[in-house]
């Protein structure tokens, strides 16, 4: 919810589940991304394995149910599967999919196989055809198509195979009759991209990577290849982009890898975490960021790779039920993410491009339907409600097109309240006097009883403060000062320090910091702490179904009251940007940086 200029916007992010509160120290890394939805079944996605999106459908192989399920990802935050073909013999152990037009081509590792799957209805999938070739293709792992053949990575078989599938019903690994199998250099291969005249692979069981020139279907060769390289250990997944290949490594790695000359590929960079990235396979690439699914970390792991020779871990998302056993990522035309789980049995959609916020004028995002909207200045109004807090907040005018919140009010059912309030920064403090761990910009006071008439007060003065979940209705929390670092472009408003109250229960993980109007700079700088205010951040909600208030109206989540249409300026449609959202964490009021409620 942003207060602020018609010039920007600043997300407010919609979360999935929450999470136990860790008390951090301080502020540095990125806000955890959100979950938004997912589905989990047996049969159709028992031992989900890859994932590959078209449209408003995702594919999903599922190597535990011998089956191939689509879900409707067209409502992100309501998954549902379409429709599903269960076959124990020819969707033997299925992996790799790839989808063009109508048909599926699935890998089948059991089987040994490709597949092919007419997906014309969605609700109703059904095999096509189907070649077995336990030699050629021994232990089928991935799949790539290129005109009217299917290039297969086969992991047992130590080879690249090509199928013929010019006609879908009857695909036919004679009529292409190529095959590369080379126990060295394709030992054990996984998943591989073709870009190009080239097949760029990860080797998983030789610890490698290699280049095979895939310009003559009927005669494969081996251009170049990296094998038993440290940093390529179980190389399991792959994507290019231009020069780069970006490989995701099982034992916990992700490496750059130069294939400007592909006779002689190198190693450019490599990121190695085995927190945050042991066991990775799936990866998908946005922009200067991976995306990679991990296995044994049980995470979606965002690695910026702006600057290949030094990839840095910039956010990180372990969920040991929905992420237990990832194997593949997959984005969407919003850059929502998807994850199929092996452990859970399911698909996850996971977002870190803010899919519900509210912004300036204020305006509120949902996806990419925005409303510009006003506040009544001086009010207290429920933004958000669960069953055990409420968040209420009031805006102040900034200009004759703005509005800032200078005040937020949380109250839980027990009678315990916050009262967040911005300070007036105008009065100024003599740093000579003033004791270093005081707050600047934040008045903070709790208490019990009713807002207007409390039974007891407290102020909160110290900028390390710990609030215990007594004191607040079940929410604890701390008190911070936002660090200056690589993800906080400005931990300043003109010399006061940003702070945040940092609070964590059953239902909400939020936090609500204090912010300059950084739209004004130069002549106009005073106005930026003139307009400083506060922002909500709002990193996770256990169950959107119990949210009420006029944020959650306004993203469309429950039905918008008669006072909520009331506050609506404007009805339109924006294009969220790839990044925006929690790549960085305390950032100021952009819309390109952060979940943020202003």
């Amino acid at each position: 919810l942003h207060g602020g200029s018609h010039h920007q916007a600043a997300p407010l992010a919609m979360a999935g589940r929450t999470a136990c509160l860790a008390l951090l120290a301080g502020i540095a890394l990125a806000a955890d991304p959100v979950a938004i939805n997912d589905v989990t079944a047996t049969p159709d996605l028992q031992g989900a394995f890859h994932v590959t999106i078209v449209g408003t459908n995702a594919f999903v192989t599922a190597e535990s149910g011998n089956s191939l399920t689509i879900v409707d990802i067209s409502t992100p935050s309501s998954l549902s599967v379409t429709g599903t073909v269960q076959d124990n013999t020819n969707l033997n152990q299925p992996r790799g999919v790839v989808v063009s037009g109508s048909v599926a081509y699935v890998a089948c590792y059991g089987g040994h196989s490709l597949t092919t799957v007419d997906v014309s209805t969605p609700a109703s999938p059904s095999v096509l055809g189907q070649v077995i070739d336990a030699t050629n293709l021994n232990g089928a792992i991935h799949v790539q198509l290129v005109g009217t053949n299917a290039f297969v990575s086969c992991h047992l078989g130590n080879a690249l195979a090509v199928v013929d599938v010019s006609t879908s019903a009857t695909p036919d690994y004679a009529t292409a009759g190529s095959s590369l199998v080379d126990a060295t250099n394709l030992q054990g291969p996984a998943g591989f991209v073709i870009s190009g005249n080239y097949a760029y692979i990860a080797v998983l069981s030789g610890n490698g990577f290699a280049v095979v020139d895939v310009s003559n279907a009927a005669s494969l060769s081996l251009t170049g290849g990296l094998i038993g390289n440290a940093d390529l250990t179980q190389a399991a997944g792959v994507v290019v982009s231009g020069t780069l290949a970006y490989v995701a490594c099982f034992g916990g790695k992700l490496t750059i890898v130069d294939v400007s000359t592909p006779a002689s590929p190198s190693v450019t960079g490599s990121l190695s975490d085995t927190t945050n990235l042991n066991g990775a396979w799936g990866i998908a690439l946005s922009g200067s960021y991976a995306y990679v699914a991990t296995y044994t970390s049980k995470s979606v792991a965002v690695v910026d790779v702006s600057t290949p020779a030094s990839p840095t871990l910039a956010d990180s998302k372990i969920d040991t039920t929905k992420l237990d056993g990832s194997r593949a990522v997959a984005l969407d035309a919003s850059n929502n993410i998807y994850v199929s789980s092996a452990s859970y049995n399911g698909l996850s959609a996971w977002s870190w491009t803010s899919p519900a916020s509210a912004g300036s004028d204020p305006v509120a995002r949902y996806g990419n339907m925005v409303r510009v909207f006003e506040l009544p200045l001086g009010e207290l109004v429920p933004l958000v409600v669960t069953p055990d807090i409420t968040i209420q907040g009031s805006v102040f005018p900034g200009g004759p097109w703005e509005q800032w919140f200078n005040r937020m009010v949380l109250s839980t059912p027990d009678e315990r309240f916050m009262d967040i309030r911005m300070a007036d920064l105008s009065l100024g403090f003599n740093r000579s006097t003033f004791q270093r761990n005081h707050l600047q910009t934040l008045q903070i006071t709790v208490g019990e009883g009713s807002i207007s008439n409390p039974r007891r007060l407290k102020r909160i003065s110290s900028s390390s403060a710990i609030i215990d979940a007594e004191s607040m209705g079940g929410y604890e929390g701390v008190t911070r000062r936002v660090l200056r670092s690589f993800s906080s472009h400005n931990p300043m408003i003109g010399s006061y320090n940003r702070e945040c109250v940092d609070l964590a229960g059953y239902w909400l993980h939020f936090y609500v910091c204090s912010a300059p109007a950084d739209e004004y700079y130069g002549d106009f700088r005073h106005l930026a702490v003139e307009y400083a205010h506060l922002d909500l951040l709002l990193i996770e909600i256990r169950d959107h179904g119990k949210l009420s208030g006029v944020l959650p109206e306004l993203w469309g989540i429950v039905p918008m009251s008669e006072t909520t249409k009331s506050y609506v300026i404007e009805d339109k449609t924006a294009n969220i940007s790839q990044h925006s959202s929690s790549i960085d964490l305390f950032v100021e009021s952009q819309t390109s940086e952060g979940c943020i409620s202003e």
